[in-house]
């Protein structure tokens, strides 16, 4: 009863971690020359167990077969490699094990699709599998595991959206244990207004009925993820409870046009889990009233249009460092809402084998009521870096700021010098211990490699 298989916490490279629990009932006959083992494993509620599954990364496709990387001080790490190649073949061979396998509805059960972006399957539901290794070490499995509750997790940049299972998802094994089938349905509900999705199709209509589709409307964003569990192929739509559907027939009509056009549908779906709102052919305008789009698509335009800039400098201008950024933001110190874009110029140049570093840099306005004094000077910050060692571990920096502070409408200018101590950890732990304890582990380490090489060599 409560047999614990993994117990382990997260952390950063490891394949799996969590804690998995299993009721067991296991039968041994036969003799030493034919062993048989018949077992029922129940996984039972205790259980919160998490599983990376393969990423496509190109680069590492790209070196395999070419160069093959190994740990030398722990030769013997599993790898992402090891564990799936055990799906198919197991080391366990001349023994004849069958096995049933049920889920408590309560055990979690996580699947990391995209470790990078933090994409997750969370699993809950009833399994009833059955599974099992013959004698040449063959894994088998069948059977389906039907999901109940649970959530795919979508990150997009900073935002996160959680969309959850519905019921009548399913995962089916057919033998393979590494090609296990899914289909899942999972919902994100959101409560958006119509207007920018059909604005073309309310031509000649009143105002009266164009602000009716101004009215939030519960739309459900579907995420449908199909095909092999290892490599799925996640697809999207969106629609709308069959009974607001019946009420909205224009809008019923323009989301099953949108579906005939995969590139319209994806550009809708991000646009609802980005800024919780629908987007015209022009995606920076929109009817629904407020400022959400516009703000946002002005933020949006400044960091590429930010991007481009720096990529021009770079290529034009030789033997300096020179960046720009722009900062679009509204602006209410007047009593009235304006737009207020700012550009910063950095100007870097490395002097003395890169031991001494001269910032310059300005703000000039753009747009927005500026005070004159603000873009009067040229120059209006600097700082200058001197690494008193050539690790940069101890540096010395002057500099001067140039802000225009609108409490006091007048120009602030402070300057100053620091003194800036760096250093590198690889744990917290060891900012509190002394250099003498520091060196001390480090020969620990060198001793327990050369015993190891000393070792692998005999």
């Amino acid at each position: 009863k409560n047999f614990t298989v993994v117990n382990t916490p997260q952390q950063t490279d490891r394949l799996f971690y969590g804690k998995l629990n299993i009721d067991t009932h296991i039968k041994l006959s036969g003799d030493m020359e034919s062993p048989a083992a018949n077992a029922a494993l129940r996984i039972n509620k205790i259980t919160d167990f998490t599983m990376m599954l393969p990423n496509s990364n190109p680069e590492v496709q790209e070196r395999e077969g070419i160069v093959r990387f190994v740990d030398k001080d722990h030769p013997d790490t599993i790898t992402a490699q090891t564990i799936y190649d055990s799906l198919n073949q197991s080391s366990i061979k001349g023994m004849d094990v069958t096995a049933t396998i049920i889920t408590d509805s309560s055990a979690k059960l996580t699947l990391v699709i995209d470790e990078r972006n933090g994409d997750a399957l969370t699993m809950q539901g009833q399994a009833n599998l059955a599974g099992g290794i013959d004698k040449s070490g063959k894994v088998s499995l069948t059977g389906n595991y039907q999901l109940t509750h649970g959530s795919y997790q979508v990150s997009l940049s900073v935002l996160k959206r959680k969309f959850e299972i519905q019921p009548g998802s399913v995962i089916t094994w057919t033998g393979d244990p590494a090609l296990a089938i899914v289909d899942i349905n999972a919902v994100y509900n959101a409560k958006t207004p119509p207007i920018d999705l059909v604005m073309q199709q309310l031509g000649g209509r009143s105002q009266e009925e164009i602000t009716r589709y101004k009215q939030p409307l519960p739309f459900q964003v579907i995420l449908k993820m199909q095909g092999e569990l290892l490599k799925p192929v996640i697809t999207f739509d969106i629609t709308l409870p069959q009974d607001d559907l019946s009420q909205w027939p224009e809008v019923a009509a323009r989301l099953q046009q949108m579906r005939t056009d995969n590139s319209e549908l994806n550009k809708q779906v991000f646009a609802v889990l980005l800024l919780n709102r629908f987007v015209q052919e022009n995606p920076f305008e929109s009817s629904a009233g407020g400022t959400g789009i516009a703000d946002i698509g002005r933020q949006s335009a400044s960091r590429i249009l930010s991007d481009q800039l720096n990529q021009l400098a770079g290529s034009l201008i030789k033997g300096v460092d020179i960046n720009f950024d722009i900062n679009s933001q509204k602006d209410y110190s007047t009593g009235v809402e304006q737009n207020k874009t700012d550009l910063n110029v950095t100007v870097s140049k490395k002097l003395l084998n890169d031991r001494l570093v001269i910032n310059v840099g300005s703000n000039v306005g753009l747009e927005g009521s500026h005070n004159t004094s603000q873009n009067s000077s040229v120059i209006g910050n600097f700082s200058v870096d001197y690494k008193l060692s050539r690790d940069g571990k101890y540096r010395l920096r002057a500099y001067q700021k140039n802000n225009y502070q609108e409490i006091v409408e007048g120009q602030v200018i402070e300057t100053g010098v620091s003194f800036i101590l760096t250093l590198d950890y690889n744990y917290f732990s060891e900012l509190f211990k002394s250099k003498k304890e520091v060196r001390k582990k480090l020969r620990q380490l060198k001793r327990q490699k050369a015993k190891k090489r000393n070792d692998v060599s005999q």
